[in-house]
């Protein structure tokens, strides 16, 4: 995290390609960038053929395989997306709630007790 706060406030733009795995990770560390971007949109469609389909813990596994043999700073772009209404009902039922990030909630291998952990730190509900 300090490397890549480092690099975005530096004067120089910070490129970060678009990465699907280790392998394309090493080569954009070979190529000269310095940070890398992996998309769970572009992921879905590699995956499964549409976002949608890909799941927080399929992405959060393809950041750890990256992580595991390239060191650069890595930007995660998640989406969710909904149907009609489907939304604002979950608004409505109290379902979201907003919880101070932290490494522990993404990259601990506890796994077990991540919800308990972050319903313990909410800090609003939506």
């Amino acid at each position: 995290m300090n490397e890549f706060r480092r690099l975005i406030a530096g004067t120089e733009p910070v490129y970060a390609p678009l990465v699907f795995n280790p392998v394309s990770a090493l080569l954009a560390k070979a190529a000269g960038f310095r940070a890398l971007y992996l998309g769970g949109g572009s992921m879905g469609y590699i995956k499964a053929g549409t976002e949608a389909n890909l799941s927080v813990t399929e992405m959060a596994q393809a950041a750890l395989d990256i992580r595991t043999v390239c060191p650069l700073p890595l930007i995660l772009d998640g989406a969710g997306g909904w149907g009609a209404g489907q939304l604002e009902g979950e608004i409505a039922r109290r379902d979201w709630f907003t919880t101070p990030a932290g490494p522990d909630l993404v990259f601990d291998e506890e796994r077990g007790q991540l919800w308990e952990r972050a319903l313990a730190r909410r800090t609003r509900e939506l």
